[in-house]
């Protein structure tokens, strides 16, 4: 006879392929185990992120990893997302489930509430893990949410519709999301407009993300958006660099753009953003 998890394992996979089977918006990319106790699924949702340069900018699909512990579901899951997010109650992928999570519902129930997390129809800005989302969003509420779709089909047996999501105010035509500027002046320099020089591409030294900030931002205070690091935006890497070869490769879990010295090629690195183990190619 089957164990209790089990038993829960298999509902929520019975669940989720019925409920999400054809919709668009929510897709399973991958369900590993028997029965899975891992998932990878795919939002093709508008959500928001921050730039290197502080904008916030809109991104249409988003990646998120649950891992089922073997606590699950008396623990709440392990939930990762592999593409940054701009939000209150997210610190970039990280997402604190013990907020969101009820044991009670099903798992699909869960991927429907953080599909509405990353739209915006819901969040929190009492409790925020991110501050400076927290406090952008209260300052734009008349903005959100960013996509106003319904996120996922009713479940089985259900007989009406979530709650209908507050009235908002209209957006002003007059802006953009690359109009605003997630952090403050005295936290991070701006984009500098007209400009036509070549901007400087370099790595965050805390998390190793790919960054670009405009030329005439070299030897100025930057944050990371993934780790919030303070970085100098160093210059330009002099032409003696050029006799270095190196190999720029991409993950092929989360596709996050990678570089590693030619004569680590075939070794076995953890991918900075997904912490995936993976090979150094050409």
């Amino acid at each position: 006879m089957s164990s209790p998890r089990v038993r829960r394992l298999e509902s929520d996979h019975e669940r989720i392929s019925t409920r999400f089977s054809g919709w668009p918006l929510i897709q399973v990319e991958l369900a590993d185990g028997q029965p899975p106790d891992m998932y990878r699924i795919w939002y093709n949702i508008k959500g928001l992120f921050a730039a290197a340069d502080g904008r916030i900018l809109e991104r249409e699909e988003h990646v998120l990893e649950i891992r089922l512990g073997l606590e699950y579901p008396r623990r709440a899951p392990q939930l990762r997302l592999l593409t940054p997010l701009f939000h209150p109650n997210f610190n970039n992928t990280d997402v604190c489930a013990q907020d969101i999570y009820a044991a009670s519902e099903g798992l699909d129930d869960l991927i429907v509430r953080i599909g509405r997390m990353i739209a915006y129809q819901e969040y929190n800005t009492r409790s925020p893990l991110n501050g400076i989302a927290a406090r952008w969003a209260a300052e734009n509420s008349h903005r959100l949410p960013v996509d106003g779709r319904e996120i996922g089909p009713l479940a089985a047996g259900s007989r009406a519709s979530p709650p209908p999501l507050p009235k908002q105010s209209p957006e002003p035509e007059s802006e953009s999301w690359e109009d605003q500027i997630v952090i403050g002046e005295e936290e991070l320099v701006t984009p500098a407009d007209g400009r036509d020089d070549e901007p400087v591409e370099f790595d965050c030294p805390g998390c190793g993300m790919r960054l670009r900030s405009p030329a005439d931002h070299i030897g100025k205070m930057v944050q990371c958006p993934r780790c919030k690091a303070t970085i100098t935006v160093p210059a330009p890497e002099s032409d003696e660099s050029d006799d270095v070869t190196a190999l720029r490769f991409a993950c092929p879990h989360c596709k996050q753009p990678l570089e590693a010295p030619s004569d680590m090629e075939g070794e076995e690195i953890d991918c900075p953003s997904c912490q995936n183990t993976i090979t150094v190619t050409s």
